[in-house]
């Protein structure tokens, strides 16, 4: 290929940086939407014998797979592995309850008084509570992971990785290559663990390929704060909010919707759940939820998109016992869901267990372009609410453009 003044720079440096890291463990390659990042750290992986590819999401490591980066995983699975079952903590109860209630026996108690006793009650919780943390996939650093064998990890999409997950990926000693985006709007809550230092090397120039891209031509329109017109960009388009009420049928072909606001979000995910026929204001099974809190042990990530695959009629008003199926991940797990997110309730008045033990879901056909960082999908929606956001108007409009890779319809 002919490379640009800068991607030959960068393609030095990286070099350089790998041939004698020194106390570098982490190159930051950062560059704008069709600057060539990927393209790049392809090239210079192929003269390397052992390259991870990674990204946060499954989607993610899905277009780097369709741009030829044939092993890259999530980084959930790369390096993160079930963890042993306790059965034998679960054997020791049982051999503690049987103890008791021998001795419960021997001092004269009936069988009735001995069922109803308290510290039988006890126990026989606790084997049901250890049963069941038990049919749950839990995660723990696997050590050994194929990873640790590598010459080179390439990291995408870096917005979301998270202090825990970005430390347990240096931990393997493996020289680390990210790549992200400085148009995009600053990472949420705490991630962003790579992307809070500057980079080595920022690529602006758009390769000349991605010049003809539609979505990326109104992505780096944006990035200039330069205003969208209304009109047709390839399979791309460019709309009215007031048009936006005739597309219906249109919109539920689209694989996601993205918006500013979570009124917006709330009612866009009610109006699609109407339009499907679905009724009452809990999850049924086959609507697809957004994973909105951190639970690495379980495999839920912040962002992540699950299935429902069953509810326990056993669900109530503070939670909803559900069976979700990963989007991204071969992986399937109980969860505990709060119920009040469900309905849209704020959950400062819950008490700190409840909210620090549930596991946090909500409806997940139209995100906040927020939640929607490192993920990507082919089609969809962008409702431009940018303007809510004073001072990072482009940001938040050049990340939700970025999210598509075949076809966004904009409505402004």
């Amino acid at each position: 290929m002919q490379w640009g003044a800068q991607q030959e720079k960068a393609l030095s440096r990286v070099a350089a940086w790998l041939k004698s890291p020194g106390d570098q463990q982490v190159f930051r390659l950062f560059g704008y939407a069709g600057t060539g990042k990927t393209t790049l750290a392809k090239h210079f992986a192929e003269g390397i014998s052992r390259v991870a590819f990674g990204a946060y999401t499954g989607k993610a490591a899905l277009v780097l797979r369709q741009k030829g980066c044939m092993n890259a995983a999530t980084l959930h699975s790369m390096i993160y592995l079930p963890s042993p079952k306790g059965e034998a903590e679960i054997a020791q109860m049982r051999e503690d309850l049987f103890t008791l209630k021998l001795n419960l026996s021997k001092e004269g108690l009936e069988e009735n008084e001995i069922l109803t006793h308290r510290r039988v009650k006890f126990l026989q919780e606790q084997i049901l509570d250890e049963n069941a943390r038990l049919s749950q996939p839990r995660f723990t650093l696997n050590r050994n992971a194929d990873i640790k064998s590598c010459d080179l990890i390439i990291v995408d999409e870096v917005t979301m990785v998270d202090t825990r997950m970005g430390e347990d990926l240096c931990s393997f000693g493996v020289p680390i290559l990210v790549l992200g985006d400085p148009g995009q709007l600053p990472p949420v809550g705490g991630a962003g663990y790579f992307t809070k230092q500057k980079p080595d090397v920022l690529l602006t120039e758009i390769h000349r390929q991605a010049k003809d891209d539609p979505i990326l031509r109104l992505a780096t329109q944006v990035r200039k704060k330069q205003p969208l017109t209304l009109g047709k960009y390839g399979r791309s388009e460019v709309i009215s909010r007031a048009e936006l009420k005739e597309r219906t049928s249109q919109v539920q072909d689209l694989e996601m919707i993205l918006c500013g606001r979570n009124l917006t979000r709330r009612v866009t995910n009610q109006r699609l759940r109407d339009l499907a026929g679905i009724q009452g204001i809990y999850p049924t099974p086959g609507e697809q939820l957004v994973c909105l809190k951190n639970n690495a042990q379980l495999g839920l990530l912040n962002g992540g998109l699950w299935t429902v695959g069953s509810v326990d009629e056993h669900s109530d008003d503070l939670r909803r016992y559900m069976q979700v199926t990963s989007n991204d991940e071969p992986l399937t797990a109980d969860v505990e869901a709060l119920s009040m997110i469900f309905r849209g309730e704020d959950t400062s008045a819950v008490d700190y267990f409840t909210i620090a033990s549930a596991h946090w879901f909500d409806f997940g056909s139209c995100l906040t372009v927020h939640k929607s960082q490192g993920s990507q999908w082919d089609t969809g929606l962008v409702i431009d609410e940018s303007s809510c956001f004073r001072g990072s108007e482009a940001n938040h409009l050049y990340t939700a453009l970025t999210r598509f890779c075949s076809q966004v319809i904009v409505a402004i």
